[in-house]
């Protein structure tokens, strides 16, 4: 059976940097995030929180792994806006 690619995503960070909005300005910008893998590592549930001087954002995810096929749901809290996700994960 291949390795789930979510082995070794769980835990969390955070960091900053530099966001452009579109008038040109510059921000800097902190974000957190949080990485849970459950199941038999087939499943992953994601939050990302960034903020700036003038806005924030939050992101969730919920990922599922099989049979090389990765799907998943994502929405943003802030705005209120969802879709959905999906990909492969080959070896390597």
């Amino acid at each position: 059976m291949a390795q789930s690619p979510f082995v070794g995503l769980a835990g969390s960070w955070s960091g900053s940097g530099t966001v452009s909005l579109s008038g040109g300005a510059r921000e800097r910008i902190r974000c957190r995030s949080t990485y849970r893998v459950g199941g038999s590592g087939t499943d992953l549930q994601g939050s990302l929180r960034c903020a700036s001087d003038s806005y924030q954002f939050e992101l969730g995810s919920r990922v599922d792994y099989g049979a090389g096929a990765i799907t998943g749901t994502w929405n943003e809290r802030t705005r209120g806006i969802a879709g959905t996700l999906s990909g492969r994960a080959e070896p390597g």
